[in-house]
């Protein structure tokens, strides 16, 4: 998951640039966050997908900004870490859907 956004990297267009991107823990997050993360994505019947949530400053409350079928994966900061992330999702959802063990060799 990601926090903020970097100098030069953002794949969050719409949020002025300046603040800082650091990986986190998703157990870390607000399980009030989480929740709320998973269901606009299966509201929209994604697996997979960018869902941007802003908490509010005063009262706590999470709100969802915007769900994306189409999350930035090759775009903007730890690339590397959001593609071996999703081919390792790819692998679990194709093992599962086959019967089959689809790990590298």
């Amino acid at each position: 998951m990601r926090q903020g956004i970097s100098f030069g990297e953002s794949c969050l267009p719409s949020i002025p640039q300046g603040g800082q991107v650091s990986l986190i823990d998703s157990a870390t997050l607000s399980p009030n966050a989480r929740i709320l993360g998973v269901q606009a994505a299966s509201l929209m019947g994604l697996d997979v997908a960018e869902v941007r949530i802003v908490r509010h400053w005063m009262t706590g409350e999470w709100y969802v900004l915007d769900t994306s079928a189409t999350p930035p994966f090759s775009a903007g900061a730890f690339v590397p870490d959001k593609v071996s992330a999703y081919t390792a999702y790819l692998q679990r959802k194709l093992g599962a859907e086959t019967g089959l063990d689809r790990q590298p060799r």
